[in-house]
């Protein structure tokens, strides 16, 4: 992984002028609305011009195989595996489902679903320039007038792609970072295909916040916060129904 590019544009706080966010949205309203609950879903959260660039990156411009399954299958392998999307693998694909579903039935952790990967670090692509700028000042002084913290650390970003039948089990994201970022660019998504996420209570049974999968809507969770003896919030994203042909594209981040 080579995050360089990246890191050093978080510490310079360079301002990226691709994407902007939503001038009309009522930051006093969002901050009251994240202190009930330390998680808040914001509609509309990028200007017109920058979701559009996303969405037509993601569905038109980027290359199947810039996509990975990935999978985290324990009848197959305990660890995370990653299989570029090309033609030749996609046999191989299709006939490891059975095992993660049957996995998933015994409540093992399981997941499969593609993503990206980290590209090299001089990558200038639509995906990489969003991911820095999510280290701009606009995002860190947008993530503090909101929640009150100030944002110094980048942790994983990448774009992910649940088709039917891939599915994320519970689990707590533990020490990833402080809060995390799911940036939904679901166009006409609707709730019963689903591919929801679905936020925890301790117990890791009770659903405390269902959040359903959208267009231009960010999803902002503190997730980790030993302050607040809080460590890691369980939650999983709901298996893809059969039948359904529409991606549900996201792109999820951690920072703190």
């Amino acid at each position: 992984k080579d995050n360089s590019n990246i890191e050093q544009n978080f510490i310079k706080g360079e301002k990226n002028m691709l994407f902007t966010i939503n001038k009309e949205l009522d930051i006093s309203l969002l901050r009251s609305q994240y202190e009930k609950s330390k998680s808040i879903v914001i509609e509309d959260f990028l200007d017109d011009k920058s979701v559009e660039t996303l969405y037509n990156f993601f569905t038109n411009d980027m290359p199947e195989d810039w996509w990975h399954t990935s999978y985290r299958i324990p009848s197959l392998n305990n660890d995370v595996q990653h299989i570029r999307r090309t033609a030749e693998n996609v046999k191989h694909i299709n006939n490891i489902y059975n095992f993660g579903w049957k996995d998933f039935n015994k409540g093992l952790f399981t997941y499969i679903f593609d993503r990206s990967l980290n590209h090299y670090s001089s990558c200038t692509c639509i995906e990489c320039k969003f991911k820095q700028f999510l280290v701009s000042d606009e995002m860190k002084t947008f993530i503090y007038n909101i929640t009150g913290e100030k944002i110094t650390t980048l942790g994983e970003v990448f774009s992910s792609r649940y088709t039917s039948g891939q599915f994320l089990s519970p689990h707590h994201d533990i020490d990833k970072g402080k809060f995390s970022l799911v940036y939904s660019l679901s166009k006409n998504w609707k709730p019963e295909w689903g591919g929801n996420l679905y936020l925890l209570e301790d117990d890791w049974v009770t659903i405390k916040k269902c959040i359903l999968s959208s267009y231009n809507r960010l999803a902002l969770t503190l997730m980790n916060s030993p302050i607040q003896g809080k460590k890691g919030t369980p939650h999983f994203v709901s298996q893809i129904a059969n039948g359904v042909t529409e991606p549900r594209l996201s792109i999820t981040g951690w920072v703190s």
